[in-house]
């Protein structure tokens, strides 16, 4: 694991209650997994603002359109494969990647 650093960090009362509702209902064990996962998504963001990022995203879209029906979908095994991508997306943000 990285070198972990300490941080105070000033919230809101609404910013402040939500973290801690995200808590308190099992979604994160602590408030510090919940900031390391807003701090993560705000890096995959970032990441996407990057030049080329976008427009390559949208060629990526169109091909796909272009290349016609994919046939059935399984939904389920769909929604897992992109947990997984999303896990993968947000190791790769967190590390630095």
């Amino acid at each position: 694991m990285p070198n972990q650093h300490e941080m105070t960090v000033a919230l809101s009362d609404e910013e402040y209650e939500a973290l801690s509702a995200a808590v308190a209902c099992g979604e994160y064990a602590s408030t510090g997994d919940a900031l390391h996962d807003a701090v993560s998504e705000w890096r995959l963001s970032r990441a996407l603002q990057t030049p080329g990022v976008v427009e390559r995203l949208r060629q990526l879209v169109q091909e796909g359109v272009e290349s016609g029906s994919a046939g059935s979908v399984d939904f389920d095994a769909l929604r897992m494969e992109a947990r997984v991508r999303l896990k993968a997306a947000r190791s790769i943000a967190a590390n630095g990647g």
